[in-house]
């Protein structure tokens, strides 16, 4: 086959297989001598770094999906207990005007 042609990387690869096929990709690209081997090995550590990179940003994209997931049960069970207030209001006449004037002020509250 021909080398100068990259394969297209699987889903499956490790970070580690795709790096080791990205550095193959480019040493095929460069040809053997025409690039010295202290800039092949420039290329080898950044290469490293923004694979190590795309590990960190992957860390903290599961964590903000985590945080969102946390916060969307949060606002459902909030959601259910406001509701299930705003039923003992209405069933309580008294109550509505107390209730009406917390909720303008909560919703005040959630503009600032």
């Amino acid at each position: 086959g021909n080398n100068n042609i990259p394969a297209s990387p699987s889903s499956s690869m490790t970070a580690q297989q795709l790096q080791q096929q990205q550095m193959r990709q480019v040493a095929a690209r460069l040809g053997s001598g025409s690039v010295g081997e202290a800039a092949l090995q420039r290329l080898r550590a950044a290469l490293r770094q923004k694979v190590g990179e795309c590990a960190a940003l992957e860390g903290r994209l599961r964590e903000l999906e985590s945080t969102r997931d946390q916060l969307a049960g949060e606002l459902v069970a909030a959601t259910h207990a406001a509701d299930k207030v705003w039923a003992r209001c209405c069933a309580t006449p008294n109550l509505r005007p107390t209730h009406n004037s917390f909720s303008q002020s909560c919703s005040t509250c959630v503009v600032l």
